[in-house]
């Protein structure tokens, strides 16, 4: 009779164990960074810093346009609309660097321009660009940090 009782208790807990295990699922992995910047995004704010041999020249911070927008479509396409035209401007968009740079081309820009991503959430985004040059023994520097919501 123990031996009965024992047996029944192992059942319970056997079944009530494989109900439990059945019932928990893993962690909702994270969508692709691909996947989270696919969307339609809002220019937040834009933060240029200018650089004279190092040394900082001009730090300024914008709010973006009210109405200004960046599509970015699955087909690897952008648009881009500003609220003050009714006229988009096409380009395109890839990411390099194992999905840690977001390179756009258009039209209107004679060079593709590599942004590398700060940050990419389902709602936020951060890109960051830097150029840098010399002339006449003098280095220039330009740091361009743009935020975009959902």
């Amino acid at each position: 009779m123990k031996n009965k009782n024992v047996l029944l208790l192992l059942a319970l807990f056997a079944f009530a164990s494989s109900i439990f295990m059945t019932g928990c699922k893993k962690d909702d992995e994270k969508p692709s960074t691909r996947a989270m910047i696919v969307g339609i995004w809002k220019a937040e704010s834009s933060r240029d810093v200018s650089y004279e041999n190092g040394k900082v020249t001009d730090d300024e911070t914008t709010p973006g346009n009210a109405g200004e927008t960046y599509e970015f479509k699955s087909d690897g396409k952008v648009v881009y609309k500003e609220s003050s035209s009714s006229t988009a401007e096409d380009g395109t968009w890839t990411l390099t660097d194992g999905d840690k740079k977001l390179i756009l081309s258009s039209s209107s820009f004679p060079i593709a321009l590599p942004f590398e991503i700060k940050e990419v959430s389902s709602t936020k985004l951060v890109l960051f660009m830097t150029y840098q040059t010399s002339s006449g023994g003098t280095t220039y520097k330009e740091e361009s940090t743009l935020t975009f919501k959902k």
